[in-house]
């Protein structure tokens, strides 16, 4: 189970993995798991694979899952652009503000875009 989890995990290009069944199988399956895919790797008590384990409590619980993978998503995005908008002193790897944003497309050097709706640059009605 542990190898099977890891290769979808990894052709998926997944950022989240929950495991479901009985607690002892899943530590099994979880400890032989890979660090990357185990620190993507949640457990929840609800579901299983038996006829009529798909509950609201398993919906519930994956949707925690994923409202908390997706945080943690933004949290790491963020602290990237904070970092890259540190020291004046050294070319930065952040920007902000319109003229800087379409400025770095035509350089080809973005990765990430980071909107605002209510931003600073926004023209006025």
């Amino acid at each position: 189970m542990a190898e099977a989890l890891t290769t979808a995990y990894e052709e998926s290009g997944a950022e989240l993995a929950v495991l479901v069944g009985d607690p002892r199988e899943r530590s099994a399956v979880r400890d032989r798991l890979p660090e990357a895919v185990r620190e993507a790797t949640v457990e929840t008590e609800h579901g299983g694979r038996a006829a009529g384990s798909d509950s609201p409590a398993l919906e519930e619980a994956i949707e925690r899952a994923r409202r908390g993978c997706t945080g943690r998503r933004v949290a790491v995005t963020l602290d990237r652009f904070r970092a890259g908008r540190v020291g004046a002193d050294r070319p930065t790897d952040a920007v902000a503000g319109v003229p800087a944003v379409v400025e770095v497309p035509r350089e080809h050097r973005i990765d990430t875009l980071l909107l605002r709706p209510d931003g600073p640059d926004r023209p006025s009605a």
